[in-house]
């Protein structure tokens, strides 16, 4: 069976049930790779062990991939229940563009992906904005004791652990140095106790701080138990079962705003693909 035929098998799946089974597999991967959880954290840890740093987008890319390999026996036995002769149902006029004017068919494709993922991430990144509420002044025992309500905080460090992990990520052509720095409430937390909170800086931030014994004003995002794999295995048995991880001078605003630039730009992405759309099915009509 050759693609043309497969797809046309299984465009006839009813599309809400293709939209059933393809949205969760899809769903998780885009939770995995936007929250460093899962499948994309193990690949980004696998990376980090060989290479010492890992690719974003690639990751990511090959996340969605294995993420989409479960639909493709879904769909196979789907297409055993609405099997149709390839000539039952007239060709559609995607069907038709797709054959005569491939290349137009390219574009169509491109521009409504893009678009569409921007949409989505947009909508996410607004999302996750409102869901860390508003900013709280919280005490380091709190963390420790797992009493935190808001994810948007400010607390005083008053002991810093003395060295920081430092770790660089590669994206593509550019890098980003991050320093992992472990805080305490008191002096005896600091000998005694393991890592429960650890603040995220950028290494030039870091650097500008007067970093010593404390204490030091804090505000930022947390989120749990979020430390990237190379960071975690340096840190050993000095972490805690549960942590939480400061991404120091974050705010909800800077997600809100990406969020609103993504959604702006698949709504560009959203024109140019109606006009391209259109003058494409003039091609068909």
């Amino acid at each position: 069976m050759n693609i043309e035929e497969l797809g046309q098998k299984n465009r006839a799946i009813p599309g809400w049930l293709r939209f059933l089974v393809a949205a969760p597999f899809l769903g998780i991967a885009s939770y995995w790779v936007f929250g460093y959880h899962g499948l994309y954290r193990v690949l980004a840890e696998l990376e980090m062990s060989i290479f010492g740093a890992y690719e974003v987008f690639l990751t990511g890319a090959i996340t969605y991939l294995l993420c989409m390999v479960p639909i493709f026996p879904i769909f196979r036995l789907l297409r055993k229940k609405y099997d149709k002769p390839p000539e039952a149902k007239p060709s559609g006029r995607l069907e038709l563009l797709m054959k005569q004017h491939p290349r137009s068919f390219k574009y169509v494709i491109v521009f409504g992906s893009v678009a569409g993922i921007a949409v989505v991430v947009g909508v996410y990144m607004m999302i996750v904005s409102l869901l860390y509420g508003p900013k709280t002044y919280i005490e380091l025992s709190d963390l420790k004791n797992n009493t935190v309500d808001s994810k948007y905080v400010e607390f005083t460090a008053k002991q810093m652990y003395h060295q920081g992990f430092g770790m660089t990520e590669s994206h593509g052509s550019s890098e980003t140095s991050k320093v992992y720095v472990p805080v305490f409430q008191n002096r005896l937390e600091k000998i005694t106790d393991p890592f429960y909170c650890i603040v995220e800086f950028y290494e030039k931030t870091y650097d500008n701080l007067s970093v010593g014994n404390g204490p030091i004003e804090l505000h930022g995002t947390l989120s749990k138990n979020s430390l990237p794999g190379l960071i975690r295995t340096e840190m050993d048995d000095k972490l805690g079962t549960d942590y939480w991880v400061l991404r120091y001078n974050h705010k909800p605003s800077s997600d809100l705003d990406f969020g609103w630039i993504m959604l702006a730009v698949g709504a560009g992405f959203g024109v140019i693909f109606f006009f391209v759309r259109r003058r494409a099915m003039k091609k068909v009509s």
